[in-house]
């Protein structure tokens, strides 16, 4: 079994649960790294084929669910993935151990990208276009444009995408919250 923290390093470094293995996202950005790094990554882990991956984050956050979706992605079957419910909150309210000692390294493990999951992964403008954030957008658009509304779209996290029906690209911000769709 594997088990990995997908809290940011600070918070890993403070506290985790004993044997857990640290993946901060926001170390490597919002950038896919090559195919072949992911992989050295996974190996580095211990991660194999048929091996039992138990993920979580501090508790309240998606990126654990991330990170699940990440390995799905990647090739990782499903059926072997499995996320803390709660995280690291949960447990320690359960008076389970943690520590602030690192991980020895485990043995490499073997794990190989074959395919990669599409299915398992949007793209940003692909997802608004399908949620419909895109046209309610177009709309705030053209109230602000009309002095009906007064202020500015803002939500979080910054890109520029096509905003269908409108004359111009708009750079915005999303907000968007996640759970996890896959019940056991």
């Amino acid at each position: 079994m594997v088990i990995l923290d997908a809290s940011p390093a600070q918070a890993y470094a403070a506290k985790h649960i004993p044997g857990a293995f640290n993946y901060d996202i926001f170390i490597y950005g919002a950038k896919e790294l090559p195919l072949t790094e992911i992989e050295k990554r996974y190996q580095s882990w211990g991660i194999s084929p048929g091996k039992k991956i138990v993920i979580y984050d501090q508790g309240g956050s998606f990126l654990a669910t991330r990170l699940f979706f990440s390995l799905e992605y990647y090739g990782f079957p499903t059926k072997n993935l499995f996320i803390l419910d709660g995280g690291l909150l949960v447990w320690h309210e359960a008076g389970l151990p943690v520590t602030s000692e690192p991980t020895p390294s485990p043995k490499k493990g073997s794990f190989t990208i074959k395919r990669l999951t599409r299915d398992a992964k949007a793209d940003l403008p692909e997802f608004l276009a399908a949620s419909g954030i895109l046209k309610i957008m177009c709309y705030w658009k053209r109230l602000i444009l009309t002095g009906i509304l007064e202020h500015s779209i803002s939500l979080t996290g910054q890109g520029t995408y096509p905003m269908p029906s409108c004359s111009r690209q708009q750079t915005f911000t999303t907000r968007i919250r996640l759970s996890n769709p896959l019940k056991n």
